[in-house]
């Protein structure tokens, strides 16, 4: 980043648990001390999405019921951590692939900074393929902060 470019942002994903708050935290930090916007990203996962799709014949009127009530309990959590207050909080919810659509995201915002927390709530599926983190620096050149 040159001191002419205008900053990209400080990324933080969440899944809402405790350590994802502490990489909240960090983030807010960082933001402030890099002069970047923060943003937070909750992805919802895509295959429940799907299932309900299926099982219930949803439309998209109940899937957006879904990604608004998520995107009000982001905003709680934010509250709840602190951040509330941040008026450079830039608060995401989208439906999807944890790790694509993070990647996807980081791609479109250019983000300078992700953080994570070091472990979420997916206990089987860190056993089998590994943790969102693990996957995330396997895919993206972005600097990652566990």
């Amino acid at each position: 980043m040159t001191p002419s470019a205008s900053p990209s942002s400080v990324l933080v994903c969440t899944d809402f648990s405790s350590r994802s708050g502490l990489a909240l935290q960090r983030a807010q930090r960082l933001s402030q001390v890099m002069q970047a916007p923060l943003e937070v990203l909750h992805v919802m996962g895509g295959a429940v999405l799907d299932d309900l799709r299926d099982w219930l014949g949803m439309g998209g009127t109940a899937e957006q019921a879904l990604l608004d009530d998520a995107q009000q309990q982001a905003s709680a959590w934010l509250q709840a951590w602190g951040a509330g207050g941040s008026a450079a909080a830039d608060v995401r919810v989208v439906s999807g692939h944890a790790v694509a659509e993070i990647v996807s995201h980081i791609r479109q915002s250019g983000a300078e900074l992700v953080l994570v927390g070091a472990r979420g709530e997916g206990d089987l599926l860190r056993m089998v393929v590994g943790s969102t983190a693990e996957r995330l620096l396997r895919r993206t050149q972005t600097p990652l902060l566990v």
